[in-house]
């Protein structure tokens, strides 16, 4: 039995995070939905607000450094940002100073998850002092043998990390970034579908739309920090409860009861297929029973998202 709705109304914002004044969730229009079975097929259209570029996570700053040395070495952490484009996400520390050559022991991190994956951002000037080949990561040599500076995506990340008594993250692929003495910056960008050195994918998690979030190793998650060997340091500043954002635009689906906007346990949202121009399609199973209301929500970088409830009946 065929059930076809349509739905052209823009209903309820629901905000992620602290969002900038004036921010403007996208609309929905030409909603329709047709049921076959348990299945219902859906399309539509969201209109979305041009995005605004690079914009602050926001978080609460901790500093355990001292202004003299913080301010010499660069790990005196101000804020941090991102500027999320069509290829991939751009991460940003704002430090108050950043030396033209801070020394091999201070690195630069930021863990978060994507998609259900753990990953940690590192940058460092160099890296000779940690080299080993426990981990044999690809390009890992010639990396250390360039001098260049050293930008490594990092995953599975584990509480015991090669069995020390450290939390710390393996070894994923090298990325692009820079130390911008100027701007008193350092800056790493993440290719989505980011690859290693032989064209593995390494981050399936890290798509267009995917919700990124905060995550904490060793109690913290944006750093500037004094890294002492293969041990945890407290010579640092660092940001945690920072805003999770969506990588770009999303739409998504999910069917439930009608006063249940949001997935139950068991549930969760299917994104749908996203055009450029907003056009989108899917399917989502689950009707039957109460499960009678198809809910939509259309999310988009440093912007609330929207959503819609469309009977199925």
């Amino acid at each position: 039995m065929l059930r076809t709705t349509l739905l052209s109304v823009l209903v309820g914002l629901l905000a992620l995070a602290s969002l900038p004044a004036g921010a403007v969730g996208p609309a929905f229009e030409d909603v329709v939905s047709t049921v076959d079975g348990d299945t219902v097929e859906v399309t539509g259209t969201a209109i979305f607000a041009a995005a605004d570029g690079p914009f602050e996570v926001g978080g609460s700053v901790t500093d355990f450094a001292s202004t003299e040395l913080g301010g010499a070495i660069g790990i005196n952490l101000q804020s941090a940002s991102v500027d999320v484009r069509d290829d991939g996400v751009e991460f940003v520390w704002q430090l108050e100073e950043l030396g033209e050559v801070p020394p091999e022991g201070v690195r630069y991190t930021w863990a978060f998850t994507a998609g259900g994956q753990s990953f940690q951002l590192q940058a460092k000037r160099s890296n000779l002092v940690s080299v080993t080949t426990a981990e044999d990561p690809v390009g890992h040599a010639n990396q250390a043998a360039s001098g260049e500076d050293w930008f490594q995506l990092r995953g599975a990340c584990q509480e015991s990390y090669q069995g020390t008594p450290v939390s710390g993250c393996y070894h994923l692929a090298f990325l692009d970034g820079a130390f911008d003495d100027d701007a008193n910056t350092v800056s790493m960008f993440m290719p989505f579908d980011t690859r290693d050195g032989i064209d593995r994918v390494v981050a399936a998690g890290f798509q267009p739309g995917t919700l990124i979030a905060p995550e904490e190793t060793a109690g913290s998650s944006i750093t500037a920090t004094v890294q002492a060997g293969v041990s945890n340091t407290t010579t640092e500043s660092y940001i945690n409860g920072w805003d999770a954002f969506f990588a770009g635009r999303t739409v998504q689906a999910f069917v439930g009861k009608a006063d249940t906007a949001t997935p139950s346990f068991g549930q969760e949202w299917t994104v749908l297929d996203l055009d450029d121009d907003g056009s989108f399609e899917g399917s989502v199973t689950g009707v039957g029973g109460d499960r009678d209301t198809l809910h939509l929500r259309a999310c988009a970088t440093n912007a609330p998202c929207t959503t819609t409830s469309v009977p199925l009946g």
